[in-house]
């Protein structure tokens, strides 16, 4: 079904609020997707990682690890509901600690 970028938005939030390393939020004509190594570093263990074992990883890797756990997730669920439309996924943007994604509807 097609959905508009409101109803996908929260249909992503029902879904994935717990399961997302990163957060969704809603903009004027898209989603964005962001995560913050500072603010969220208790999740990174969802690989048995500890918090004195994070050190050994560069904020890159983790940064691009939580990207393409939550895109994935993202893109799983649009499928699972039956979301026709089209949409298209920014390549993230990173500094230090953060990196941001946005996605929008191409039809």
């Amino acid at each position: 079904m097609k959905m508009n970028v409101n109803e996908v938005f929260y249909l992503l939030n029902d879904e994935l609020c717990e399961t997302l390393k990163g957060e969704i939020l809603l903009g004027d004509d898209l989603i964005i997707w962001n995560y913050d190594i500072n603010k969220d570093i208790n999740m990174i263990d969802d690989d048995g990682i500890t918090e004195e074992e994070v050190e050994i990883f560069s904020s890159e890797e983790i940064l691009q690890e939580a990207h393409h756990h939550d895109i994935k997730l993202i893109q799983e669920i649009m499928i699972l509901n039956d979301v026709k439309n089209k949409w298209y996924f920014t390549e993230p943007t990173l500094n230090n600690t953060t990196i941001i994604c946005d996605f929008f509807l191409l039809d």
